[in-house]
């Protein structure tokens, strides 16, 4: 198999003048990202980093940033990127927690990891993109400092040799870096080509973080296959739908969450984005409202896709799939095999829920220094994914939420996922997050953190009637809390751990009590 860098340099070979990478104002032909590409490499093998190097990344989506990921792969070293918003304790923490011996990033941002009598990193091993750091060395430099002879292509990575350490979100107190090999990444973009029918002509864009792995396939992909990169710094959806526009984008994987911010801005301005062939959502199931509105009012194909970072994409909800099908998140890819587990390990025949498991050939290769939490995270050989959900009898996936999030109110199960879908159904709320908060009287009860549309004046009053006509008396939100927004981690995800904690006082059973007389059920 070809490695990651073969492959660029095929594209270079066939497209030397043709636009490979646009990042704002920055744009590359083939050629010459491929020349800065060998002067990175050229520069990071004189300051020792080789083969099994840990390689850390502290940068904001960048030219830089798609540079070292290349030239990293050229050297068959292993990179480990990291928010550069984090704090200095949580970045030395990640860096110790991977073995990294030389970064790239900004001086303001790896400076705490060079400083001290026993730094993380040794200053001379310190790549600048800008500022200053004594014994640093500036990015645009790094030609200077390798040999001219260097020659891109002339290192083969080891069969399953580990290629990218990527964070799980969160786990920056307790690091479990997910390894990635480049024959994982080269499969899972083999996934995307033969499922989308992308070719060389495609040009795709990148608008989530490239220390995530969504951002790193959406980039490496046209780096493989010839076709032309786009790679948003910051995401907003007034400049995504101008950059689809601008650069004639053709498929491209947003979020959900930046569907929900899309959409309303593209019904109001109608930009002419006819360009887009395929759009593709991630990292959360977007409501069937939205599936539908996006399905009518864009000339392109939608997909819905379920996965995870250690697996890949798993299932691919197309536009082909029967209607009635709109509410799951797709069948399984071609070589995927989706298992329910019980919580006594037992598989679960269709219709019931239990933890989605899925056995893949682009699974992880494990978590960095973590044998046990990766022999735990498997059974039978199915990845467990601590997502809830099932399988109908045609094999299609339903989604029912995270495992963490289930809440368990006077011993029966409540799915967070089927209230949040009558409260969203209202038309009322820009967004809602269904929490478990601890409860003296059913052990737990469901909680709704609503952000209205519409603030001012705002009552609960019709959230409540839609709730208690659609759902069952289990079932029922016992207290609601209006906030301006939900918090969301870097890939946009709302964060209901800090949710729990936030209302994690809040005794929503009080006053039942107080009419009942106090006490518990039993």
């Amino acid at each position: 198999m070809q490695s990651i860098i073969e492959r660029f340099l095929a594209s270079r070979n066939r497209h030397e003048d043709k636009t490979a990478l646009v990042v704002e104002e920055a744009r590359l032909t083939y050629g010459e990202l491929a020349a800065q590409v060998r002067d990175c490499a050229a520069g990071l093998s004189a300051l020792g980093v080789g083969p099994d190097t840990k390689l850390g990344i502290v940068l904001k989506n960048s030219r830089e940033f798609a540079v070292t990921l290349l030239a990293a792969a050229d050297l068959s070293a292993v990179v480990v990127p990291v928010p550069p918003g984090l704090g200095a304790e949580a970045l030395a923490t990640a860096m110790r927690a991977t073995d990294v011996t030389h970064v790239v990033g900004k001086a303001s941002a790896i400076r705490p990891l060079c400083s001290g009598e026993n730094p993380v990193v040794e200053p001379g091993n310190a790549v600048l993109v800008d500022g200053d750091l004594p014994g640093g060395h500036p990015f645009g430099e790094l030609g200077g400092i390798g040999e001219r002879t260097y020659q891109l292509g002339a290192n083969r990575p080891r069969p399953n040799q580990a290629y990218i350490l990527t964070m799980t979100s969160g786990s920056t107190g307790d690091p479990k870096p997910i390894i990635f090999s480049q024959d994982t990444k080269i499969a899972r973009t083999k996934n995307a080509i033969d499922c989308y029918g992308l070719t060389e002509t495609d040009v795709v864009l990148a608008a989530t973080p490239m220390y995530h792995s969504l951002a790193q396939r959406l980039f490496l992909l046209p780096m493989m296959l010839g076709a032309t990169s786009i790679v948003m710094e910051h995401f907003t959806p007034a400049r995504w739908l101008d950059i689809v526009r601008e650069h004639q984008v053709t498929f491209t994987i947003p979020v959900s969450s930046q569907l929900n911010a899309i959409l309303p801005l593209y019904l109001e301005a109608r930009p002419d984005i006819r360009c887009l062939r395929v759009l593709v959502s991630s990292s959360a199931q977007i409501s069937l409202e939205l599936k539908q509105r996006l399905s009518a009012e864009l000339d392109c194909e939608f997909h819905e896709i379920y996965g995870t970072s250690e697996l890949g994409v798993v299932s691919n909800l197309a536009p082909e799939h029967a209607a009635d099908k709109m509410a799951s998140v797709g069948a399984p890819l071609a070589g995927i095999d989706v298992r329910i587990y019980g919580n006594e390990g037992e598989v679960l025949p269709a219709g019931e829920i239990g933890e989605i498991a899925a056995r893949s050939p682009t699974v992880f290769s494990g978590y960095y220094n973590r044998p046990e939490a990766t022999a735990s995270a498997f059974r039978d050989g199915y990845f467990l994914t601590g997502d809830l959900g099932s399988l109908d009898t045609e094999g299609f996936l339903h989604f029912a939420g995270r495992k963490k999030e289930l809440i368990i109110t006077g011993g029966i199960n409540v799915y967070p996922v089927d209230i949040e879908k009558v409260l969203m159904e209202t038309g009322l709320l820009a967004e809602c997050a269904v929490i478990g908060v601890p409860d003296a009287w059913f052990g737990e009860a469901a909680l709704a953190v609503v952000v209205p549309k519409e603030p001012d004046g705002f009552s609960p009053r019709p959230l409540q009637q839609a709730c208690r006509a659609r759902l069952s008396d289990y079932q029922q939100p016992l207290g609601f809390e209006i906030v301006d927004a939900l918090p969301r981690n870097e890939m946009s995800k709302i964060m209901k751990p800090a949710l729990q904690q936030r209302f994690a006082g809040i005794d929503l059973t009080a006053r039942l009590r107080g009419i009942l007389g106090g006490g518990r059920v039993s």
